[in-house]
């Protein structure tokens, strides 16, 4: 293929290699990515935890939180609890 574009030989060398880098930098900062996610939901999570400790804290997919009450094991839903903010 070098040969017919009139490149060096080593040019499909190099083109692997830049292509082999640029995956693995996206993989990384993928996986970074997803890291900060975790620990930002890990942090929210906790927070509601500390604000209402007489409850079972659950984030849905919808972002709003699900809190039940330890005692009765009934919902617990205070005014102040919105969806997505903490």
């Amino acid at each position: 293929m070098a040969s017919r574009f009139h490149l060096p030989s080593w040019t499909p060398t190099v083109v692997m290699a830049a292509v082999l880098y640029a995956l693995v930098t996206v993989h990384l900062v993928a996986g970074l990515i997803s890291t900060i996610r975790k620990s930002r939901e890990e942090r929210e999570l906790a927070m509601m935890a500390a604000r209402y400790p007489q409850c079972n804290v659950i984030r849905l997919r919808s972002g709003e939180w699900f809190l039940t009450d330890k005692a009765t094991g009934r919902e617990y839903s205070p005014s102040e609890v919105h969806g997505g903010q903490t």
